[in-house]
């Protein structure tokens, strides 16, 4: 009676074995990827607000932790469907994982662009409310309601000093 790995040995042959702890090894380390960045956009997201005097809270650790935890499942499945690629004679490598890292990067650094920017123009981040009102009435408009506020509270019109 052959064990299970004997009767994959013999229908597969001892080099798929070899190549299957190649296709992890890459995929192994191409799970230590996520970890670094999510770790240097948190770095770089509570630097900023540092910078800007704004309050650093939790919810930018939780945050990161929510990405790391979808990232590391979207790697996950990417590489199970590349261990059944390696039935097919021409998949080689773990494309698909390869794939989802690089997206995976793309994002963050996305999201260093616009710490970045954020550090240079000097801009603190609008609140998302605020951000949704400006969107909906208009750049414009916005400007009328804060003039319009200013002059009742101070009774002058801004810029006529």
């Amino acid at each position: 009676m052959e064990t299970i790995i004997e009767a994959f040995i013999s229908e597969l042959g001892d080099g798929f074995f070899r190549h299957l702890i190649f296709h992890y090894a890459i995929v192994f380390t191409l799970i230590l990827i996520p970890p670094a960045l999510v770790a240097l956009d948190t770095y770089f997201a509570t630097s900023t607000a540092r910078m800007l005097g704004e309050k650093i809270r939790s919810r930018k650790l939780r945050k990161g932790i929510e990405k790391l935890t979808f990232y590391w499942g979207a790697q996950i499945a990417a590489s199970l469907v590349g261990t059944i690629g390696l039935l097919f004679t021409w998949y080689n490598l773990p494309y698909l994982t390869i794939l989802v890292t690089l997206a995976v990067a793309w994002t963050e650094g996305k999201s260093y662009r616009e710490h970045f920017s954020r550090r240079r123009d000097g801009v603190a981040k609008v609140p998302e409310s605020l951000q949704e009102m400006i969107d909906f009435f208009g750049d414009e408009e916005i400007k009328d309601i804060f003039h319009t506020i200013a002059r009742r509270k101070t009774g002058t019109i801004p810029g006529n000093t």
